[in-house]
């Protein structure tokens, strides 16, 4: 069933179009199992909201990249910015455009922070690459020399750290895998 469809089913809840937000029903004299099972319903809708606009970012960065190239342009995959962006990172200075793009990939907006505080974050398949390309450019560095790189620059080694977070934390997956898949599995 399609997400809407699902809201409209009992208990009925509202889901606004435009702001993505869910309004739940008056829950006055409902029954403590009732409400918990309200709770649940909205949070599945959540998730797969969340999820949905992921995907729906991940065509849109797609387009984006073809719009480029169309126009005679070098269409960088989000994989080769990471790459591009790690390397920079471990030289200790990021461009300011270097420097967007990784707090533009390590910032979750409220709703995505709440799939994560809920234990099911589904980001752009885009946005997971270039995060494991700027934490693979840490292979062969021991700890402290990761926890000294991410010192030295400053606010760029917080959302350094915040991208390490994002692609060892088990609860986020990218869209279009499929989330019971773990890390190494092939699929």
């Amino acid at each position: 069933k399609s997400i809407v469809e699902d809201a409209a089913a009992e208990p009925a809840v509202s889901i606004n179009l435009e702001t993505n937000t869910i309004t739940p029903p008056d829950t006055t004299g409902w029954e403590e199992d009732e409400v918990a099972k309200l709770r649940e319903k909205m949070a599945d809708l959540e998730d797969r909201i969340v999820a949905m606009l992921a995907a729906a970012e991940e065509a849109d960065s797609d387009l984006g990249r073809v719009m480029t190239a169309a126009a005679g342009g070098d269409p960088q995959t989000p994989a080769e910015q990471g790459s591009t962006d790690g390397q920079s990172l471990q030289d200790g200075k990021l461009t300011p455009e270097e420097s967007a793009r990784l707090t533009e990939n390590t910032t979750l907006t409220p709703e995505q922070a709440d799939a994560l505080a809920r234990g099911n974050l589904v980001l752009p398949a885009s946005q997971m690459e270039y995060l494991n390309q700027v934490a693979r450019s840490l292979d062969g560095k021991s700890t402290p020399e990761i926890r000294a790189l991410m010192d030295s620059l400053g606010v760029d080694g917080d959302r350094l750290q915040d991208a390490l977070q994002l692609v060892s934390n088990e609860h986020v997956s990218a869209a279009g895998v499929d989330p019971s898949l773990k890390r190494g599995d092939p699929g």
